[in-house]
């Protein structure tokens, strides 16, 4: 499960970034129509300008948005950076974040960890609970700042109590792993249901986990498969992979093997490693699907090209009986 948390770390970081950036697009596309013209009038632009000079956040951020995107104006990120600067310093929370997003990331700027942080800070201080819980992950992976993972669990804290259900999850992470916070289960089992309750699929994932091992709540098959179909059905392919051995084994569901394979189909599609693999064996075994071994050795090619051992070790058993 240690691995499973560590690559939704990674997803739901780029994930929060993604969100701060089209909320700003929304925001802008909304106040201004400016934008869908060709070129902004030299006039508005030149308001704008002067506006954000006189200490006008609203038009500093509209700046920083138009001159990153090139909507109706050159685009030209060291303006952009300027004007999102000003704004942030200007006390605009959303766009200390977007610039923040941007060191973070090592777009339109050179990546810089440590600005990243400071302007992370800034934004969650103000209010943006998004900004906290990347900013717990700066903590928690010394990125930037020294590795501190009892102060990436207080932003992740923060974070979740203000209803930011990313923070949950992670906060949840640290109490089942033990860092930063005491291990407890049953803590971690709660704060996964509010992430999930929340919206976030993760937490239904990892959730279904803990039923299905009864770590901090009952054992309950049935109760984790509905929760792995929840999470899949949200688009989470940790899910639907989980879900999928569900139906393999018959556990809280009744076996069936093409319902099974149709998951792991879907899940690898979009590169769940884990599900190639199992839709290898189904392919190999010929289980809810015709057996197909050649097909199967494809799909362990791609497995082992993408450093799992297991399927490098599939393929070899193939190879030796002569499939191509």
């Amino acid at each position: 499960m240690q691995n499973l948390i560590r690559i939704i770390n990674m997803v739901e970081i780029v994930n929060l970034l993604s969100v701060q950036r089209i909320i700003l697009t929304v925001s802008f596309l909304l106040l201004s129509s400016v934008t869908d013209a060709e070129n902004i009038p030299a006039d508005t632009l030149e308001g704008s300008i002067n506006a954000c000079n006189a200490g006008g956040a609203s038009d500093c951020s509209f700046l920083g948005y138009i001159y990153s995107s090139g909507e109706g104006v050159q685009q030209d990120n060291t303006k952009a950076t300027n004007f999102y600067n000003k704004a942030c310093d200007a006390g605009d929370m959303g766009s200390c974040s977007s610039l923040a997003s941007s060191y973070y990331l090592g777009k339109e700027v050179e990546q810089d960890y440590v600005k990243a942080a400071g302007l992370f800070l800034s934004s969650c201080k103000g209010g943006d609970l998004s900004g906290c819980s990347i900013l717990g992950n700066m903590y928690f992976n010394g990125e930037g700042l020294e590795k501190n993972h009892k102060i990436a669990a207080e932003l992740y804290a923060k974070a979740c109590n203000g209803g930011e259900v990313v923070g949950c999850r992670k906060l949840a992470n640290l109490h089942y792993d033990g860092e930063g916070v005491e291990r407890d289960y049953q803590v971690a089992a709660g704060l996964y249901a509010k992430a999930c309750n929340g919206g976030n699929m993760s937490g239904c994932s990892l959730l279904g986990v803990m039923y299905y091992s009864g770590e901090g709540v009952k054992q309950d098959y049935r109760k984790a498969a509905l929760l792995y179909d929840k999470a899949c059905t949200g688009g989470n392919m940790g899910g639907c992979f989980s879900l999928a051995v569900s139906y393999s084994n018959g556990e809280g569901l009744q076996q069936d093997y093409k319902k099974a394979v149709e998951l792991y189909a879907k899940a690898c599609s979009v590169g769940d490693i884990g599900s190639c693999l199992n839709l290898g064996n189904s392919y190999s075994n010929g289980e809810g699907v015709a057996q197909d071994k050649s097909r199967a050795k494809a799909l362990y090619v791609q497995v082992c090209n993408s450093g799992n051992q297991q399927g490098c070790n599939n393929q070899q058993i193939l190879e030796e009986q002569g499939v191509r």
